[in-house]
C-alpha cells in the first residue's frame, strides 16, 4: 500500500477522534506544526524517512522537538506510528489531515503572484473571487512576489489559473505578431 493511503488512514482516524473528543481545532494547529517543521527543518525531515536511525530515537527526537507543544493526543498518534514503524509518514500524515481538516471546513487555498505587496483591499477583492469561483467558505491566500510577471497578477485555485500578467500578454502579443 503507497505511503499516501497509509498516511490518509492515520489522518482520517485522527481526525475522528480529534471530532470526538471536541479538540479538532487544536489537533489542526499540531499537525500544521508538524508540517511546518518537516518543511523548514531538512535534517528532521531525514531523520524521520531514515530506515537506519533505531525507532527510539526518533520517538526520543519527537519528544524533546513536540512534548509541550503539541496535546497528549498528538503526541499519542506520534508514539503509536513509532510502534509501528510507521514514523517516517508523519509529514504525509500532517498533509493528508490538513487537505481533509480544509475539506471540512470548506476552506479553499489560493496563491497569488504579483510583483509588488498587496494591500488589504486588493486581498479582499481575490478573496471574494476566489469565494464567488468555488463557493467556499474561507479562503487562505498565499501570496508570492515575483519580479518575472513584470505586473498585473496570477491567481492559481486548485487547478484553475487566472493569468493576467503582462509577461502573459507579451508572449500573446510576440506570438501573434510572429504567426501573422
Amino acid at each position: 500500500m503507497s505511503d499516501i493511503r497509509v498516511a490518509s488512514r492515520y489522518a482520517k482516524s485522527l481526525m475522528e477522534l480529534a471530532e470526538e473528543k471536541n479538540n479538532l481545532e487544536k489537533t489542526a494547529q499540531d499537525m500544521a506544526l508538524l508540517g511546518k517543521v518537516c518543511e523548514e527543518n531538512r535534517d528532521f525531515y531525514l531523520v524521520l524517512k531514515n530506515p537506519i536511525v533505531h525507532q527510539d530515537r526518533k520517538l526520543a527526537i519527537l519528544r524533546k522537538i513536540f512534548e509541550n507543544k503539541v496535546q497528549a493526543l498528538t503526541m499519542q498518534v506520534f508514539e503509536i506510528m513509532v510502534r509501528k514503524n510507521r514514523v517516517q509518514l508523519l509529514p504525509e500524515l500532517s498533509q493528508a489531515f490538513y487537505t481533509m481538516y480544509k475539506d471540512l471546513k470548506g476552506i479553499v487555498e489560493a496563491k497569488l503572484v504579483t510583483t509588488f505587496e498587496p494591500d488589504q483591499q486588493l486581498k479582499a477583492q481575490f478573496e471574494k473571487i476566489v469565494k464567488e469561483v468555488t463557493g467556499a467558505k474561507s479562503v487562505i491566500i498565499k501570496e508570492e512576489i515575483s519580479e518575472d510577471i513584470i505586473g498585473g497578477y496570477i491567481l492559481t485555485v486548485g487547478d484553475r489559473q487566472i493569468d493576467d500578467s503582462i509577461k502573459t500578454y507579451l508572449k500573446e502579443l510576440q506570438l501573434n505578431l510572429t504567426t501573422s
